[in-house]
C-alpha cells in the first residue's frame, strides 16, 4: 500500500513539473509584433506580456487557457480593427477556459475608441461557451457609437474586476440565452454611461430566448446622465431569468441639462411577449439608489412585465431629490414578492412607495425610515394592498387595514432589526479610490 501512495505521488510531482516546464512567456512586442500573433503562437498555460504600450490597432481572439497581462507601469492601448464596422478588441471563444486577461498586478490595458464612430464595437466580447474567464483592470475611453464594455454572448462564466467604462453606450450587456448554471461576477468596476442607450449595465434574453445565469454584481458603480438619451443605470429586461445579486452598488442617474420624466434608475420588466415566464430572483443588499431626474429610483413595470418577479431590498439607500414621483413604484401585475427591510428613504417630493397590488402580490415593509419634508408628500407609503406583511411589534408602524395600505405620519425608526445602522452606510466618495485598494477601502461601515 506504502509503495502504490509513493509511486502516485511522484507521478503527480513528474506530471506538475513538466506542465511547468512547457509554459513558456511571450513578450509583445520584441519577441511577437502583436498581441494577436503571440496568441497564435501560445500554447495553454504560456502567459503573454505586454510590454510597449503601442497603440495595438487589432482585433484578438482569446480560445486558449492563456494570461494575458501588461508590465507594471504599462498601459498598452488597443484600439481594434480600424477598418471594420462592427467588431471587437478582445472576444473570447472556444478554448478559452480558465483564461486570464489583465491583471491587477500589472499595467491598465486601455481600450481606446479615439472618437471614431463605430456602428458597434465590443471591447470585451464573451463568447467561449463553457468555463470561466478572468478579466482584470480595464479603461474604456473615447467612445462613440454603440460601445460596449463587456458584453456576455454565451454560456460560459466570467469573473470582471476592475473593469471602467467611461461614456459607452452599455458598460455590462448580457442579451442572450444563458442555461442555468452559468455565473458572472462582476465587482468594483465603473460603469458609467452618457449616450443613448437603455442601461449602464442591461440584463435581458433574446427573442423567445431565457437567460438564465446568475449574475453578482459587488462593489460597482452604474450611472446614466441623461442627456441625448442615455436612459436608465440598470435595466432588468424581457428574458431574464436567474438571479441577480447586487452588493454595495451606487446605482444612479444624475441630474441631466434637460430633466425628463419617463427614465429612471432601476427598471424591472423580466417578461415580454416571447418571454412570458421570466421570473428572476433580484437581491439589493448595502445598496445606495440615487436619482436627480424627475422620475424615480426603482420601477417595477405594470401591464404584467414584472409579473412573478421576486425583489429583496435590505440595507438600502434612496437619495430622490428633484423628482414629485415615489423612490419605488410598482406598476399593475400579479404574482410579485418584493420585500423592503432596513432601509432609508430621502425624498423630499413624494412617497417612498407607491403601488397597485393585485391577486397574489406580496409586499413587506419591515424597519424602514423616510424623510419626506414636501408638504404635498403627507404620506410615507401610499399603496392599495392587502396583502401586506408589516410586524405588530415594530416600533412606530400602524398596521394598514385591508386594501388601504397608507401610513399618515412616517415611520421613525432608529436601528435595523438586529440594533444596528439603517440604510447601507457605504462610504461612497471610496469608489474613486484606484484598484487594487478600492477592494479594501469600499466599506460598509
Amino acid at each position: 500500500m506504502c509503495k502504490k501512495i509513493f509511486t502516485f505521488s511522484l507521478g503527480a510531482l513528474l506530471t506538475m513539473a513538466a506542465v511547468q516546464a512547457q509554459a513558456a512567456e511571450l513578450i509583445v512586442p520584441t519577441q511577437h509584433a502583436t498581441i494577436s500573433a503571440a496568441v497564435q503562437a501560445a500554447a495553454p498555460g504560456d502567459t503573454i506580456r505586454v510590454t510597449n504600450a503601442g497603440p495595438f490597432a487589432e482585433s484578438i481572439v482569446i480560445d486558449k487557457a492563456i494570461s494575458l497581462v501588461a508590465d507594471p507601469g504599462v498601459n498598452p492601448v488597443l484600439t481594434g480593427d480600424p477598418d471594420v464596422a462592427v467588431t471587437h478588441v478582445i472576444r473570447t471563444a472556444d478554448g478559452a477556459e480558465g483564461a486570464s486577461i489583465g491583471s491587477i498586478d500589472g499595467g491598465k490595458f486601455i481600450i481606446d475608441q479615439q472618437n471614431v464612430y463605430r456602428a458597434t464595437l465590443y471591447a470585451v466580447r464573451l463568447d467561449h461557451s463553457a468555463g470561466l474567464v478572468n478579466i482584470s483592470n480595464f479603461d474604456v475611453v473615447n467612445t462613440t457609437g454603440t460601445t460596449v464594455g463587456v458584453f456576455v454572448g454565451s454560456s460560459g462564466s466570467s469573473h470582471v474586476k476592475f473593469f471602467n467604462t467611461f461614456g459607452a453606450a452599455y458598460g455590462f450587456h448580457a442579451v442572450r440565452e444563458i442555461p442555468a448554471g452559468a455565473t458572472h461576477t462582476v465587482e468594483y468596476c465603473r460603469f458609467l454611461m452618457a449616450r443613448a442607450s437603455r442601461g449602464a449595465v442591461y440584463l435581458r434574453g433574446g427573442t423567445n430566448l431565457l437567460n438564465s445565469a446568475n449574475f453578482t454584481f459587488r462593489g460597482c458603480e452604474m450611472e446614466s446622465h441623461y442627456d441625448g438619451g442615455a436612459r436608465e443605470a440598470l435595466s432588468i429586461y424581457g428574458g431574464i431569468n436567474g438571479l441577480l445579486n447586487f452588493e454595495n452598488c451606487w446605482i444612479r442617474q444624475t441630474q441631466p441639462t434637460t430633466p425628463e420624466t419617463n427614465w429612471m434608475t432601476v427598471e424591472h420588466r423580466p417578461r415580454d411577449s416571447s418571454n412570458p415566464t421570466a421570473s428572476p430572483i433580484v437581491n439589493y443588499s448595502r445598496c445606495v439608489f440615487e436619482h436627480r431626474n424627475l422620475s424615480r429610483c426603482i420601477n417595477v413595470r405594470a401591464s404584467n412585465n414584472s409579473n412573478g418577479i421576486r425583489i429583496n431590498i435590505d440595507h438600502c439607500d434612496f437619495i430622490q431629490e428633484n423628482s414629485a414621483r415615489a423612490c419605488i413604484l410598482v406598476g399593475s401585475g400579479t404574482d410579485r414578492q418584493i420585500n423592503v427591510t432596513n432601509t432609508l428613504f430621502n425624498n423630499t417630493h413624494a412617497h417612498a412607495f407607491e403601488g397597485v397590488e393585485t391577486a397574489g402580490d406580496t409586499y413587506t415593509i419591515s424597519h424602514v425610515n423616510a424623510n419626506t419634508t414636501s408638504p404635498t408628500a403627507t404620506t410615507f407609503l401610499n399603496a392599495t394592498a392587502t396583502n401586506v406583511v408589516d410586524p405588530p411589534q415594530v416600533p412606530n408602524y400602524a398596521n394598514p387595514a385591508a386594501g388601504n395600505f397608507t401610513y399618515t405620519t412616517p415611520v421613525l425608526l432608529t436601528a435595523d432589526s438586529t440594533g444596528g445602522p439603517l440604510g447601507s452606510m457605504l462610504i461612497m466618495a471610496d469608489a474613486l479610490v484606484p484598484p487594487p485598494n478600492r477592494a479594501r477601502y469600499w466599506s460598509l461601515y
